[in-house]
């Protein structure tokens, strides 16, 4: 099972960041997940898979046991730059 199938992920998360902080802080834990889903979701719509594309990279170049270096950070850039120019053209 992949962990974004997993049903009480949000939960286990807001529990592991928050837990010393209580439910205000476990609770501004889950708001925070919904807010950048919801920005997420968002930009798909409008903007098209690309939009996930770019953002799925930046995510797991973040993540990675070493972090993103300078030259990814720049191709990160570049397909921002690209997917934005597709935007306003279209």
């Amino acid at each position: 099972m992949l962990p974004h199938q997993h049903p009480d992920t949000a939960a286990r998360t807001a529990w592991g960041e928050a837990r010393g902080d209580g439910l205000p802080g476990m609770q501004a834990v889950l708001n925070a997940i919904v807010n950048s889903t919801s920005l997420v979701l968002g930009l798909i719509e409008k903007y098209g898979p690309e939009a996930w594309t770019t953002i799925e990279t930046a995510v797991e170049d973040t993540v990675s046991s070493g972090g993103p270096i300078a030259a990814d950070i720049e191709a990160i850039y570049a397909r921002c730059k690209a997917d934005d120019a597709a935007i306003q053209a279209s």
